[in-house]
C-alpha cells in the first residue's frame, strides 16, 4: 500500500483553525494559538495566512461551497418524504461542521465584509431553490392573488360577521 502523501499546512492550519473556532468560538482564538495547537512558528502560520480574517474567509469559502452544493438539489422529479429529510439532513451537517459561522452570524458578518456579501449569495440562493416545486405554486397562487386583489379567508371565519366585544368593565345587560 502506497504511503499517504503528507498533508499541506494551509490544510492542517484550517483544520486546527476550524476545530478551535467550533469549540471556543471565534472572537477568543488568536492566530498564535492556532500556531501552538498546531505546533509550528506564528511566522510559519503568518507566512500561510497573513491574518486571521483570511482564515475565516477561507472556512466561510469552504462552508459556502458545501452549503450551495446542497441546495443546489435536482429537479428531475417531486421530492418525496425521503428527499426532505435527506436534504434537511445535509444542510444540518454542514451547519453543525462550520457551527462557528451560524453559532452567531452578526459577528462574523459585522466584522468581516467579504462574508456579508457572500452569505447574502447564500441567501438569494436559498430563496431561488428549487427544491420544493410546491412552493413555486404556492408563489403563484400568491402572486396571482395579490394581482386580482383575492383575499380568502379561511373556512372557520367564513361567513361569520365581525361582532362588537364589550369591555370587561361594562355591565351585563
Amino acid at each position: 500500500m502506497p504511503p499517504k502523501p503528507p498533508r499541506r499546512t494551509r490544510e492542517r492550519i484550517l483544520e486546527t483553525a476550524l476545530a478551535m473556532f467550533n469549540q471556543f468560538g471565534e472572537p477568543t482564538v488568536a492566530t498564535p494559538s492556532i500556531a501552538f495547537e498546531m505546533g509550528i512558528s506564528p511566522g510559519n502560520l503568518y507566512y500561510h495566512y497573513h491574518s486571521k480574517k483570511a482564515i475565516v474567509a477561507d472556512l466561510f469559502a469552504e462552508f459556502q461551497r458545501e452549503i450551495e452544493t446542497t441546495l443546489a438539489a435536482p429537479e428531475a422529479r417531486l421530492p418525496n418524504a425521503e428527499d426532505c429529510w435527506l436534504f434537511l439532513h445535509l444542510v444540518f451537517e454542514t451547519i453543525w461542521k462550520y457551527r462557528f459561522i451560524c453559532r452567531d452570524i452578526n459577528h462574523p458578518v459585522a466584522r468581516y465584509h467579504v462574508i456579508e456579501a457572500q452569505f447574502r449569495r447564500i441567501l438569494a440562493h436559498k430563496t431561488r431553490n428549487r427544491f420544493w416545486p410546491a412552493s413555486r405554486r404556492w408563489r403563484r397562487i400568491l402572486s396571482w392573488r395579490r394581482a386580482t386583489g383575492c383575499r380568502s379567508r379561511s373556512r372557520a371565519t367564513r361567513g361569520r360577521h365581525k361582532t362588537t366585544r364589550r369591555s370587561p368593565a361594562a355591565p351585563f345587560t
